[in-house]
């Protein structure tokens, strides 16, 4: 009976042991994690910080779209935004052309490491005047996993030199 129980007692070490070494090696390799260990494993934009290049009312002197730099941040606006590694998503944003004439938005840029993939409306796009449009931004986040960032966009209403 002593032998069996040796025997039990042996086999029942093992078999820990051997389960505590595949747990250490799932570990090391990154496929275990540990609680309270793990990266965020999202790009996390806190709020967006837009920048209109644009021209002036010529008889009131405020600008066409009004107030640049502007914020969009906050929960009513939709932030923070969590965003895979390298996923697409978009930006919407409400544009008023506050001018008595018609205005277009020639192009869009957005900080690195975001990249600009396209808008909704294609680019030009011409805003009438007093009119609210919603303007959506594609863009592609960064691929590094854990950043918590904002976002920079510019859109560029000067006409183009000639």
């Amino acid at each position: 009976m002593r032998t069996r129980r040796k025997v039990l007692w042996a086999t029942l070490v093992g078999v820990v042991a051997a389960a505590l070494a595949v747990l250490l090696v799932l570990i090391a390799l990154g496929i275990l994690v540990l609680p309270g260990t793990a990266p965020s494993a999202t790009v996390n934009v806190t709020a967006v910080h837009f920048t209109i290049l644009q021209g002036t009312n010529q008889t009131t002197g405020l600008p066409w779209f009004g107030p640049s730099p502007f914020n969009e941040t906050g929960p009513a606006n939709g932030y923070p935004l969590s965003v895979a590694p390298g996923a697409a998503f978009s930006v919407p944003v409400v544009l008023t052309n506050n001018d008595h004439v018609a205005h277009t938005l020639y192009s869009v840029g957005g900080t690195s490491p975001f990249t600009v993939t396209g808008t909704n409306p294609g680019l030009p796009v011409s805003f009438p005047p007093g009119e609210d449009e919603i303007f959506v931004i594609s863009l592609t986040a960064p691929s590094g996993a854990g950043a918590t960032v904002v976002l920079d966009i510019t859109l560029n209403a000067l006409p183009p030199s000639p």
